[in-house]
């Protein structure tokens, strides 16, 4: 039996056991006083009211004792119990048996009848060894004790009746039990079942497989557990596939910077250099491609940041509208080369504290994915909007558009619309980062075909 299976076993009978013990003790404890108390009860009335009446209404004494034998016998003997009358020694003067006349009786009832207290005593039968109940009360003569009314009963029946009591009740609470113990395996396996098939599908996807799942056959937290882990799966899945896809994307972006870089050191050193122009030309392309690796070194160790959560900010007062015009100079080559425009008219000065480098990294991510995925000769509007608690700027481009079910996924890590483009998939991830570091908010709307626009939201300080 598994680890599991066994805890929740041995605890689950664990407690039922204890709960049966107790109700067991509680009933079988109760049926020892009704039985045994029972007939002790019978016995002490009995007895009290025969003593009673023999004190008030007989006239008893040590002299006529023996001459009253007979009648004590005939008034008092009780079907079922033993009489006996005992002189103040403790013998044995009238037994309704006619066994056992001139025995010397000293158990503990006779003694304390003799002292005046009514008792009982439970043990064997001086004569036949068989367990017995007595009930001895005094009678008085002139206020002291000088004989003793003795009834005896057997507890023989009463002792096999309780026995068998005993027995059934202890056999329905072992059957009981086993059949607990058979419910618990049921509901183990029921729980453990499902639990080694995620182990099971758990060790498949630490070694890779993230193709393993599990049934979601169960409609309790275990089948919601089952759907959340598949979920899971599907997700590692698409993440690893995000990141085959990024390794590949980056050694590409990585390999082409380098390779004109080579190339141009080995025109360069193995040319004329007396042509200043091709020199100038290489060493221009060097400078660029340089930047360009700079640029993804960058977001590169901005995605180690991301991961380990350490992206921080220097916050200090600046002036958005200038940080635009700044970023649109910047961007002013890309959209000569396809005959763009970008239209910005917002020339009051708006300031605010934040980390002007790091929103000038979104502002360049934004305009850049705008440009990049816009058609030639089209315009690229931004638009500001504030009031009292935000500032809200809007990218507004005529691009091919993202597909709506392609929208929850482009803030991902990795995640490329088109993958064909250039890129590593983690610009607007970081750029939602940023934002949200600010205590701002990004939002995308998007038709294919028809354009995108970005709004961005970040509170006035």
């Amino acid at each position: 039996m598994s680890g599991i299976k066994k805890r929740i076993v041995t605890h689950y009978i664990l407690v039922i056991f204890l709960t049966i013990a107790l109700l067991e003790g509680i009933f079988l404890t109760f049926i020892h006083f009704y039985y045994y108390d029972g007939v002790e009860k019978i016995l002490k009335n009995h007895a009290q009211v025969s003593s009673s009446y023999a004190n008030r209404y007989m006239s008893l004494n040590s002299y006529n004792l023996d001459d009253s034998l007979q009648l004590i016998k005939d008034q008092f003997s009780y079907e079922g119990a033993e009489l006996q009358v005992l002189d103040g020694q403790g013998r044995v003067l009238l037994t309704s048996s006619g066994i056992g006349l001139d025995e010397v009786i000293k158990t503990d009832d006779v003694m304390q009848a003799l002292n005046g207290v009514e008792t009982s005593w439970r043990g064997d039968h001086f004569l036949t060894n068989e367990s017995v109940v007595a009930v001895s009360t005094p009678l008085f003569e002139a206020e002291q004790p000088f004989a003793v009314l003795r009834f005896i009963t057997s507890l023989e029946n009463v002792n096999q009746t309780v026995y068998n009591i005993y027995a059934v009740s202890i056999g329905i609470g072992l059957i009981i039990l086993f059949i607990i113990f058979l419910v618990s395996i049921t509901l183990a396996k029921s729980i453990a079942k499902p639990i080694n098939e995620l182990t099971l599908a758990s060790e498949k996807i630490a070694k890779g497989n993230f193709q393993s799942k599990i049934k979601e056959t169960y409609i309790d937290e275990i089948g919601t557990l089952a759907k959340t882990f598949n979920t899971m799966a599907d997700e590692l899945t698409k993440n690893e596939k995000m990141k085959n896809e990024f390794i590949s994307s980056i050694s590409h972006e990585i390999r082409t910077p380098l390779t004109s870089i080579k190339g141009w050191s080995e025109t360069i050193s193995s040319g004329d250099l007396s042509d200043k122009q091709e020199t100038m030309e290489g060493l221009h392309t060097i400078q660029d491609e340089t930047e360009r690796l700079i640029g993804l070194v960058e977001e590169l160790l901005d995605f180690s940041r991301y991961q380990a959560n350490s992206l921080t900010l220097n916050e200090k007062p600046f002036n958005l509208t200038a940080l635009f015009k700044d970023v649109i100079f910047q961007m002013k080559t890309k959209t000569k080369d396809k005959h763009m425009k970008i239209r910005f008219h917002f020339d009051q000065d708006l300031l605010m504290i934040g980390d002007k480098n790091r929103l000038k990294q979104v502002l360049i991510n934004l305009l850049d994915n705008a440009i990049k995925y816009s058609l030639e000769e089209t315009t690229i509007i931004i638009e500001i909007e504030e009031n009292e608690q935000n500032v809200k700027f809007h990218i507004r481009d005529e691009g091919v558009g993202i597909d709506p079910s392609e929208l929850p996924s482009v803030t991902k890590m990795f995640y490329q619309v088109d993958a064909n483009q250039s890129g590593t998939g983690l610009g607007l991830a970081i750029c939602q980062k940023i934002i949200e570091l600010h205590q701002g908010s990004l939002h995308i709307e998007s038709k294919k075909n028809e354009g995108t626009t970005v709004t961005v939201s970040l509170p006035k300080k």
